[in-house]
């Protein structure tokens, strides 16, 4: 159940990457190239910060979730997953 829960978000991550190249393309396309060097790294950073603050909480649920699981193993899965 938990490795569910890493490959979800995993998952969710390469979406995010995903979105963020497909950001910086579509400014590459409609943006004048005289701005483009900064947006793309301002994108690129923004991108980043996403990035490292949507792992950092995935993890922090994570440990939680683990922390607390002895106490829900009598329950099923379905009630498991609104924990």
């Amino acid at each position: 159940m938990i490795m569910a829960h890493i490959i979800n978000n995993l998952l969710d991550l390469l979406w995010l990457l995903i979105g963020g190249i497909s950001v910086v393309v579509l400014i590459a396309i409609f943006v004048p190239w005289k701005f483009i060097y900064e947006l793309i790294l301002f994108t690129l950073v923004v991108i980043w910060f996403a990035i490292m603050f949507y792992v950092t909480e995935g993890w922090k649920a994570l440990k939680k979730r683990i922390r607390k699981r002895h106490r829900w193993i009598e329950m099923s899965d379905q009630n498991d997953l609104f924990i």
